[in-house]
């Protein structure tokens, strides 16, 4: 008879707790494998299972990936230019040596 398991074969799924057990193991990517589907309509939900937690979990890891690429490129531009700063700093400090020293020869 349809959905039943295979004759020979004792059917894995004994309660409703052990179908959800199940269930939650799938999705959560660990399938020990001690409980198997044997019939057609249970690898149907078992690979739409499977394909769910691929789905759950690739969404928020590409979400993660993203915000560290932003976040990283914000770092790399702070730090750039904090470098540029630097470098331009003494030069900075020159032309206003500079500027005062032409003031004070203007003035006089």
């Amino acid at each position: 008879e349809k959905g039943e398991a295979l004759e020979g074969e004792e059917d894995q799924f004994r309660s409703i707790p052990s179908s959800f057990w199940w269930c939650i193991v799938t999705l959560m990517t660990v399938g020990y494998g001690d409980a198997v589907p044997v019939t057609v309509w249970g690898q149907i939900v078992a690979t739409m299972a499977m394909l769910a937690s691929i789905i759950i979990l690739a969404l928020p890891i590409s979400v993660i990936g993203a915000n560290f690429t932003t976040q990283w490129m914000r770092f790399t531009d702070e730090q750039n230019m904090k470098h540029q700063t630097q470098q331009l700093k003494p030069n900075f400090e020159k032309v206003k040596r500079l500027m005062v020293e032409h003031n004070s020869v203007v003035e006089e």
